[in-house]
């Protein structure tokens, strides 16, 4: 955990850079810099386009899943590129097109960066769930496979439990049981989801 003071200027500014490589360097110099933002982010072409921030429309009756995660510098490009060639690949054979995989950066800090991930892809009527679970399972292996945490700022839930037990470490894992035993001892605090 970081804890810092209150932020006690306010300013906001837009900017377009020439390359996604370019723009993501600039993001790592703010966050290594020492300025301490109290929010940057970085959103590609596609993102900007369903953020509001660029031209264009989403389509209608669409999958749309976004996912964060959070990694080191030294392997954000590589996750950013797997993401997208391997979930790329997943969204086509599960949907039978292509559909966008759009990433932007939501936080960023002086070791590391969480990318944040949105999947957008035609869906079959009756068949949008069953969908949606196999490209968010091919997303979960390939943050896996690249070392990024399955989540970063919504939390674990059920359908990031199978990946969040493999990477969490086995001491927390022994001494979760304890604390919500003694901090939540009825249970009542979302059962079921960080232990059986």
């Amino acid at each position: 955990m970081r804890l810092r003071d209150r932020p006690r200027h306010k300013a906001s500014a837009a900017v377009r850079f020439d390359s996604t490589a370019a723009a993501t360097e600039a993001l790592r110099a703010v966050a290594q810099s020492g300025m301490l933002p109290s929010n940057y982010g970085l959103l590609d072409p596609g993102e900007a386009t369903f953020s509001g921030s660029g031209d264009g429309l989403a389509r209608m009756s669409a999958i749309v899943e976004t996912f964060e995660t959070a990694t080191t510098w030294e392997r954000v490009p590589e996750l950013v590129d797997a993401v997208r060639t391997e979930v790329g690949a997943a969204v086509r054979a599960v949907c039978g097109t292509d559909g966008i995989v759009n990433h932007r950066f939501t936080h960023a800090y002086p070791d590391g960066a969480a990318p944040y991930l949105t999947v957008i892809a035609p869906g079959r009527r009756g068949s949008k769930v069953a969908m949606w679970d196999e490209i968010k399972a091919a997303a979960g292996e390939t943050l896996s496979r690249h070392r990024a945490t399955i989540t970063h700022h919504h939390a674990v839930g059920r359908d990031h439990r199978p990946r969040y037990d493999r990477q969490r470490p086995e001491l927390f894992a022994a001494a979760l049981p304890a604390v919500k035993g003694t901090l939540d001892p009825q249970g009542v605090l979302n059962p079921g989801v960080l232990l059986d």
